[in-house]
């Protein structure tokens, strides 16, 4: 009885992965020896996957009868959830508008700092660094099309 909430949660990651899967074929995998706009989501469509059929295997063969307490967040932990929330969609939003460079770095950094990278120097750092990497790995090495913002183009 314990186990069906978990396997129901399961089951449903196993849904949602195929359901994306499924969204992706009409993508192309490949353009003319590129990497298409369906490989990352299908990447990322399999890893979920195998981790959801992972979690129905791991739940199903549990012998815990226990009920399991799950802790909410507290007032402040909602309010990191919520920011992190927020610098997602405005990510997204603002992606094509200012570019990926600058929209990446500040992403990177408000992540950081809500997560706890209290000073700013360390903080500048990585996000500098990372959203470097990610545009030299994306743009430079794989070659994929990113927005680069009305200030760049």
């Amino acid at each position: 009885m314990t186990r069906r909430i978990p396997l129901f949660v399961a089951l449903a990651g196993v849904l949602v992965a195929l359901v994306y899967l499924a969204g992706d074929r009409s993508y192309p995998m490949m353009l003319h020896t590129q990497p298409g706009p369906g490989l990352f989501p299908a990447v990322i469509g399999v890893f979920t996957l195998c981790t959801a059929l992972w979690t129905v295997w791991e739940t199903a063969r549990s012998q815990n009868e226990e009920p399991v307490h799950i802790e909410w967040p507290d007032r402040p932990g909602w309010i990191r959830v919520s920011i992190v929330m927020a610098t997602s969609v405005g990510y997204i939003i603002l992606l094509p508008i200012v570019g990926d460079l600058v929209v990446s770095f500040l992403a990177i950094l408000i992540v950081l700092r809500t997560m706890g990278m209290a000073r700013w120097l360390p903080a500048l750092g990585v996000a500098l660094s990372m959203a470097l990497i990610f545009h030299v790995l994306f743009v430079n090495l794989l070659e994929v099309p990113l927005p680069q913002g009305v200030w760049f183009s």
